[in-house]
């Protein structure tokens, strides 16, 4: 979809230009990248501290839950 949004909207704004869509393409997918896929890694690290966390505190009912949640 991101590419497809991008292509139409280069084609039409652009004269058509088939390097210009490319191009407005691939920036469109290294955006979509850095936001969507570098958030990802920082939550999963940020759930692996706080598991890890969990893991070295004490064993409570609540703790247990929560470092169930964050494995899942």
């Amino acid at each position: 979809m991101v590419v497809e949004n991008a292509w139409k909207l280069t084609m039409e704004a652009r004269e058509r230009k088939v390097a210009d869509a490319v191009r407005e393409g691939a920036a469109e997918l290294h955006d979509w990248s850095r936001n969507t896929l570098g958030d990802l890694e920082k939550r999963i690290k940020h759930a692996r501290r706080e598991l890890e966390s969990y893991r070295r505190g004490a064993i409570t009912r609540d703790s247990v839950g929560r470092e169930e949640i964050l494995k899942y």
